[in-house]
């Protein structure tokens, strides 16, 4: 309980440190702030690109998908399925057209035409992997862009998204060398392609996909709901009212602590940013389309199918290291995000490392012998090994160029050399790399107290 009562003291005092250092640095951070479009004489962090294109495409998004929905129920229901399919496919291609333009549906094009043709005759994915990821790294200088802010935002995402999309396509064709690619393949492949939420914010199997949809048409020509018995119109109620909820929730923050300005700013550094503590619960579960992407396109078939444990580690090894590799190529070849990811890596290294070592007869018998409690201390101590890499990656992550690496060395590097040299004192590089490895500690035993309380340990669950 005093882990709990730690935590949670210091959650809510970093919170009050970050609104006081957001009004005291206001004079730093003003250019990254505009007035409130909400309350007359406040001001709102708008330093976050990604969340302004995003809030500003917002309406755009709400009415392509309130309008999909709508028809989407009327087709299924007035149509056969094999017209039904055309229908939609062309209806979600002029929906796209909406929510883009002409222009990158047409570049995209090129990509799927040229990547699937060379997939389908050859049979050979890796096309497929060089194709789209050359893709990925060069569609910022190669690809058209409207030149509205709402337009550019949703067409980056839709060329970085189809080009997921089209491997995992490809990866079924090479899989499936029976299959033929007649008009019906064709039509599921462009709904595929083209169904709005699925091309622009989510990530999925093509199989996953294929799956979904078939299960629709066949329960509406078995007269079914499309949803369980427990889905009801205040089930939709619910759920709009806690999307709508969370966006205000954002929205009312940043009036109060401008924490992207504040990454965004050199004159500022910020500590107290904490992962979750087993860092590949965070990349499980954070975005499971994703997950499955990478799990099922990348990690498994590089791990292949051996008894032979050094070629296994091997294989395990060189995995990890395709799948991040793929990462830094979505997010972009810069410095922080390279440090990023092999802090992300080495997190993942330890975490496994760690996770032999709990299987091993020695711990067994050791953790018996010094009990339950003394066990519960040494694994928490453990994890910082696993937390406190994860807070440096997240200034990598977050800041911009120069940031991660400032906060890097003046914390991490230059906090370990006064922690050894004993040279702790208020507010230096040693206190707060102490504070740290204390603060970390009190989260680990919560999140360790919580597994074992609630029975909640995210490797037994299944990710739907």
């Amino acid at each position: 309980m005093t882990s709990t009562k730690i935590w949670i003291a210091h959650a809510l005092l970093a919170l009050w440190i970050s609104m006081r250092s957001s009004g005291q640095l206001w004079v730093w951070l003003k250019h990254w702030t505009q007035p409130s479009e909400y309350v007359e004489g406040y001001q709102i962090d708008t330093s976050d690109i990604e969340w302004k294109l995003y809030r500003n495409s917002l309406s755009g998004f709400l009415f392509a998908f309130i309008l999909h929905s709508v028809l989407f129920q009327i087709i299924i229901r007035v149509f056969k399925r094999k017209d039904g399919d055309v229908i939609l496919a062309i209806f979600w291609i002029f929906l796209q057209l909406y929510l883009t333009s002409i222009n990158c549906i047409l570049f995209t094009g090129i990509l799927i035409l040229l990547a699937t043709t060379i997939t389908y005759f050859t049979r050979r994915q890796i096309f497929s992997w060089i194709i789209c990821i050359i893709f990925v790294l060069k569609a910022d200088l190669w690809a058209p862009y409207s030149y509205t802010p709402e337009k550019y935002y949703r067409e980056f995402n839709f060329y970085l998204y189809t080009a997921v999309q089209v491997i995992n396509f490809c990866i079924y064709l090479v899989k499936n060398p029976e299959k033929k690619f007649d008009f019906e393949l064709m039509i599921r492949y462009a709904q595929y392609l083209f169904y709005p939420t699925y091309s622009i914010t989510l990530i999925m199997l093509y199989e996953d996909f294929e799956n979904q949809l078939n299960l629709v048409w066949k329960k509406v020509e078995k007269q079914e709901t499309l949803w369980g018995p427990e889905v009801d119109f205040w089930f939709f109620v619910k759920k709009a009212i806690r999307l709508i909820f969370w966006f205000y929730f954002i929205e009312l923050f940043l009036h109060f602590i401008f924490v992207n300005a504040l990454f965004n700013s050199p004159f500022t550094l910020i500590s107290g940013l904490h992962p979750v503590s087993k860092y590949s619960q965070m990349w499980r579960y954070f975005d499971q389309g994703l997950y499955q992407f990478l799990k099922n396109q990348v990690y498994i078939p590089l791990m292949g199918n051996t008894k032979n444990e050094l070629i296994l580690n091997l294989r395990r090894l060189g995995a990890m290291v395709s799948v991040f590799l793929f990462v830094l190529a979505w997010h972009g070849l810069r410095s922080n995000y390279l440090y990023w990811v092999l802090l992300s890596a080495l997190e993942l290294c330890i975490e496994r490392f760690g996770r032999y070592i709990t299987t091993t007869t020695t711990w067994t018998n050791f953790s018996k012998f010094i009990g339950e409690a003394n066990t519960t201390r040494i694994t928490a101590l453990s994890m910082l090994l696993t937390v406190i890499p994860g807070i440096f990656g997240v200034f990598f992550f977050l800041g911009p160029k120069g940031i991660g690496d400032t906060i890097f060395v003046n914390v991490l590097v230059d906090g370990v050399v006064d922690c050894f040299t004993l040279n702790v004192r208020y507010a230096n590089s040693g206190f707060v790399f102490a504070h740290l490895l204390i603060l970390g500690y009190c989260f680990n035993n919560v999140c360790i107290y919580l597994e074992k309380k609630y029975g909640f340990d995210t490797r037994k669950r299944k990710v739907e």
